[in-house]
Parts: structure tokens; sequence; C-alpha cells
């Protein structure tokens, strides 16, 4: 996808692969593909601001994008284990097994 790519622009500025290492830019194209749903440039993004590395030190601004996808992909667990039990059939014994 684009944002992937966006991102790994982002990584090659960031460890100077292939260019050399430019925080600022690699803090542009973490930010265009974070803006975008990526959730990798998400975390990219919050270490930029955690380290001061092509943005001001940010401690609110690192948990935000940290925590940020963090929730989603604990929601996004919570829900597929939802839909799992209520399609698990009746009597199948799986679904007391996950709790015990």
């Amino acid at each position: 996808m684009y944002f992937d790519g966006l991102r790994q622009i982002g990584m090659n500025n960031y460890n100077g692969v292939g260019t050399k290492i430019n925080y600022k830019k690699a803090f542009y194209y973490f930010q265009k593909a974070a803006e975008n749903g990526n959730k990798f440039a998400q975390y990219n993004l919050g270490n930029c601001y955690k380290n001061g590395e092509g943005v001001e030190k940010d401690t609110k601004k690192h948990l935000y994008y940290v925590t940020n996808q963090l929730n989603k992909d604990i929601k996004m667990h919570y829900f597929n284990l939802e839909i799992s039990i209520i399609s698990a059939p009746y009597g199948s014994g799986w679904v007391g097994r996950i709790f015990m």
C-alpha cells in the first residue's frame, strides 16, 4: 500500500539507508503514513516525539501515538474473540477452556 511506502522512506531517512540520516524527513514521512492509519508509522512517530528526533520532545504526543495503536489492536482482539464465542457451536467445549 502507498502508506507503507511512505513509512519505508521514513525508515530509510531515519537509519541512513541510501541517504544520509535525516530525522526531520523521517518524521515527515512517518507523520504522513501515520495520519493515514499505518500503525507501524504511528509507533515510529511516537518514538520520534520520545527521543526528540526530527521534532521537539513531547512525552504526551509520544504516549498518544504509542498507546493509540495499542488500544486499537486490543479492541480488535476482543472483537475477534467475541465473534469466535458467538459463532461457536453449542456444546463444543472449547469456549469453556478459554476461560479456565
